[in-house]
Parts: structure tokens; C-alpha cells; sequence
């Protein structure tokens, strides 16, 4: 392989102030060695200018994202050492056994150098998947390592060695560009043959898939959660572990598409997940929800950000819910969206009658759980359907309940429906085995307070807020 490494940048300062925290507003010298670390990771690309603004706050986020640690825009002790990790050379032992699906700071250091090696040609993600496996699985063929996508102690060897190397070498310029024009016209030649395999064993054959249900773990679980994060429906990392925001991912994505809802994930449901239409990539649009950056539709889609920034003419990373934005590479014919509806309390109370059950999920976290109408005139009031369920609106809340009003949608029998919540148990309960003692106030539009028998107007902000939002959904 002719590498066209036309400048290599080695990081020369080792670590950044441990102890220090940077955050929006500071301005000084350590914050433009903060920027240049990020600027060398592909996080950040303006100018340098030692001031801590939207910018940086939005590459450290980004980062921290890549890196699965909490994306709060400060960069503390715990973000520095992970951005010092990603970019130095340490002991080869500290350094974890990476495979496919893998999300951690260690998969930001070998794409980075995958990356100055010219084996990947994208930012780094911190998600193992599919491009950084061939990569990897490239290089070990190139260096006589069994060729089997897994980093192990050799592959971090050879990595670590031939990085050196090149920190060490001179090139010459004429030699550099020569080399990058020839290596582009073997990358062309290359990309169509491996176009042209894609295209030959893109046919999944479902009825091979492995059938899967809550409880069971292993990469076909870690496939299905990255299909599930593909389609807007599973809001966590692909751990392998079929657990009950996995199950509840599961049969939302059976509701909304017309199949049995049962949680099993067999033929049916994974050839509605996989099956890929023949014919040449398009783009498709999405609608931006709450929370989403452009980091997290990249990996949500499995796009690259600055792919998504030139087909959008967006230059810096601000967008705002409710924008529609293009997703290159996404057929138009297998997404489709949904839209959630904004449906009168009235509507609403036929619908979803006293002892029935419904899907509620987080506008903000996507985080989804499992509720029952207990009764209420004015509004629903609702309980958690299981333990687990509490534990889930427990997370949304952040650990303790608040009357704080959160935007909602509510699944019922297939319907998406704009809502709202608040969240501190209180009253009346039936359910007595789900940890949650009481009931809670589900508000749609125009619903009253029981109290007082008003509209109350922050549950309406946040149903107005929920009715904005289209929801992705694969179609084939």
C-alpha cells in the first residue's frame, strides 16, 4: 500500500493540565493546546484561538461522545486523560482488545492512527463498525497478521511500530505528490472492485439470522442494537446485552411496522431491519429532533459529520430541531418518517381507555418505557407497567423524580401522539410490584389539571414540542 501522508503531526505535549477544567469562556493559552489536540483528532476544525466558545464546547461534546463518556461540553480531568489517550502511545498492555461494535476511547487512538497510516479515510467515531474493521483487517493482511478484524496485542504492535516509523522518516516533496496521484488513481480502481463485491453479497438471507429474544447476548444482539441506533429507535450503545430498552426498541420498530409485537426478533422482523434494496445509493432526509448534534446523526446513519456538512452547506455544527437535513448514502425508499400527532385530550381518552397499555418515549433521551392507564378525566394518569419500566423514567429523570414537565410521544396501538409527563409518584396505584408508588400525570393537547381544572401551560409547551418531531423508520 503506497502511503500519500503528504504531512504527519505528531503530538509533542504529553498531557494536558490533569487536574485543570476547561469550560465555556475561558480564554488562555491551555485552551488553544486544547484545540490543537482536538483539531489533530478531526474534532475541531476552525481557528485556534485559545477561547473556549461554542466551537470548542461543541468539539469537546463531540468528543466526549465518540469516547462514551457524559457529552456535557466540559472538559474535566476525565476528558483530558481520554483526549491524551487517544492521541499518545502508551503501554501496549493498557491498551484493550478492540472488536467490532467496541465504543471506548481506545477505538479513537487506533482510527487516528488508521487514519495517518492511510488505511481509514474518515474522522474517528469511538464505534467499531464495519469501515474500521476492514481497515484494520487491511492492515493486518499488509503486515502478516491473521487478517481477522480483531486488535489484539500484535495488531496494536505492528500499529505502534510502523507509526514510529514514519514519525521518524523525510519525504520528499516532488516524491509526496507523485505518490498521492498515483495512489489516487489505485484508490479509484480499488473503491469500484470493492463496490462491485459489496453489490454481489449485499443479499442477506434472513432465514439464517439468529433468533433472538430478551435475556440473550452476542453479536447477532449487537447487530440488531445498531440497526435499531440506524433508525432512531434504540438511544443507547450496542452492547451485545438483550435487555429491556433493547426489547422495547424491539417492538416499537415491530408496531410501526405492521408485524407481530412480541419482542422476538426472528425472519420477519430482521428482514424488515436488513433487507437492502438493490441499486445505487441516494440520500435521504431527516428531521432533526432534540438532542440530536450533528455527531450523533452521523452515527446514528453511520455517515460521516463532514459528508453531512457538505451536502446540507452546513459550515460550523449548529442545527435545530425540527430542520431537515440530508443523510448521503440513505436510499429514499427504505426511510420513511412519521409524524407524531398532535391529538385533542378528547381524541386521545377513546383511544387509550382505562386498563390499556402504551409505549412512552422520551423526546430528549429516547429513552422508552412501558406504561398502564389507571384512570383520570381531566388527563391520563399512568403507572410504569413493570420494575424495570420505573427504573427506565427513573434514568430520564436523572436518577430522582421531579415535577419537571418532559415531551413525550406516546405509542398506542401503532399512533404516534404528542405528550407530556411530570414525574413524581403520587395517588392512587394498581400496580403494586413495580416500584413506583402511585401514579404519574400524562398530558395531551388541551387536557386540564385535576386540581384546579386548567390547562396547564408547560405540559402544552412540551406537547407543542413533541408534535414537532418526525421519527425515522427503515421501510422496505
Amino acid at each position: 500500500m503506497i502511503l500519500f501522508l503528504a504531512t504527519l503531526v505528531i503530538a509533542q505535549n504529553n498531557n494536558l493540565l490533569a487536574g485543570e477544567v476547561f469550560s465555556p469562556g475561558q480564554e488562555d493559552e491551555s485552551v488553544e493546546e486544547l484545540q490543537n489536540k482536538l483539531e489533530e483528532l478531526s474534532f475541531f476544525s476552525v481557528s485556534q484561538t485559545g477561547l473556549y466558545g461554542e466551537e470548542t464546547r461543541r468539539a469537546v461534546e463531540r468528543f466526549q461522545a465518540a469516547a462514551d463518556l457524559r457529552p456535557d461540553g466540559i472538559a474535566g480531568p476525565e476528558t483530558l486523560n481520554a483526549i491524551d489517550r487517544a492521541l499518545n502511545s502508551i503501554d501496549i498492555s493498557q491498551r484493550e482488545e478492540l472488536k467490532i461494535y467496541t465504543h471506548n476511547v481506545d477505538v479513537i487512538y487506533l482510527q487516528y492512527k488508521l487514519s495517518q497510516l492511510g488505511y481509514l479515510a474518515t474522522e474517528p467515531t469511538g464505534l467499531f463498525r464495519n469501515q474500521t474493521q476492514s481497515a484494520v483487517k487491511e492492515f493486518q493482511t499488509d503486515h502478516g497478521i491473521d487478517s481477522d478484524g480483531i486488535v489484539g496485542r500484535s495488531t496494536w504492535q505492528a500499529l505502534e511500530e510502523e507509526f514510529d516509523q514514519l514519525g521518524d522518516a523525510t519525504y520528499d516533496t516532488d516524491d509526496i505528490e507523485e505518490d498521492i496521484e498515483d495512489d489516487t488513481e489505485e484508490a479509484v480502481a480499488e473503491a469500484e472492485d470493492q463496490k462491485e463485491t459489496t453489490e454481489q453479497t449485499a443479499e442477506v438471507n434472513v432465514d439464517e439470522m439468529e433468533i433472538i429474544r430478551s435475556g440473550d447476548s452476542g453479536e447477532a444482539v449487537a447487530e440488531l442494537q445498531e440497526n435499531l441506533i440506524a433508525i432512531g429507535l434504540y438511544p443507547l450503545s450496542a452492547d451485545g446485552d438483550f435487555g429491556h430498552q433493547t426489547e422495547m426498541a424491539v417492538r416499537q420498530f415491530q408496531e410501526m411496522s405492521g408485524l407481530d409485537v412480541d419482542g422476538v426478533v426472528g425472519p420477519a422482523t430482521w428482514e424488515e431491519l436488513l433487507t437492502d434494496e438493490e441499486g445505487e445509493e441516494k440520500s435521504s432526509t431527516y428531521q432533526v429532533r432534540s438532542g440530536d448534534s450533528l455527531w450523533t446523526i452521523a452515527n446514528r446513519f453511520d455517515a460521516s459529520v463532514n459528508d453531512i456538512r457538505a451536502a446540507n452547506n452546513i459550515n460550523g455544527d449548529t442545527i435545530r430541531a425540527g430542520q431537515s437535513i440530508t443523510i448521503p448514502g440513505n436510499g429514499d425508499s427504505n426511510i420513511n418518517q412519521q409524524s407524531v400527532e398532535a391529538l385533542s385530550w378528547s381524541q386521545v381518552n377513546r383511544l387509550f381507555p382505562r386498563n390499556s397499555t402504551a409505549t412512552v418515549t422520551d423526546v430528549q433521551t429516547g429513552l422508552s418505557f412501558r406504561i398502564k392507564r389507571l384512570y383520570g378525566t381531566n388527563h391520563a394518569d399512568v403507572e410504569p407497567l413493570t420494575a424495570q419500566d420505573t427504573n427506565v423514567m427513573r434514568r430520564i429523570y436523572g436518577g430522582s423524580w421531579s415535577w419537571d414537565r418532559r415531551a413525550v410521544v406516546v405509542n398506542i396501538n401503532g399512533r404516534l401522539i404528542a405528550g407530556s409527563i411530570n414525574g413524581v409518584p403520587h395517588g392512587g396505584q394498581s400496580i403494586n410490584n413495580n416500584n413506583f408508588n402511585g401514579h404519574f400525570c400524562l398530558h395531551f393537547e388541551g387536557s386540564r389539571t385535576h386540581g384546579n381544572n386548567r390547562v396547564d401551560s408547560e405540559h402544552q409547551n412540551m406537547v407543542n414540542r413533541s408534535a414537532s418531531q418526525n421519527w425515522p423508520l427503515y421501510r422496505n
